[in-house]
């Protein structure tokens, strides 16, 4: 992917994530998921979810970016980023 979130990538929406693989994704930023809550009210969960293998080419998370966002991470794995 170009400027970021190969796996997943989310503009100021709010969604829960569960049971899901992220692997291998490349990107100039947060490779496997890019999240910009610009306006202050974006919220998720990531719940259950491998990350493993992802890079970043530039700057910022290989596995995960977060801007302005309310998130809560629970039982993920994060290999090798």
């Amino acid at each position: 992917a170009g400027f970021g979130g190969a796996g997943l990538y989310n503009w100021q929406a709010d969604f829960i994530v569960r049971r899901c693989i992220f692997r291998n994704n490349e990107s100039d930023n947060a490779a496997a998921m890019y999240n910009d809550g610009r306006d202050g009210n974006s919220a998720f969960v990531i719940d259950s979810c491998l990350f493993e293998g992802n890079s970043a080419l530039d700057f910022g998370g290989s596995a995960l970016y977060n801007f302005r966002t309310l998130y809560a991470i629970e039982n993920c794995r994060f290999l090798n980023n």
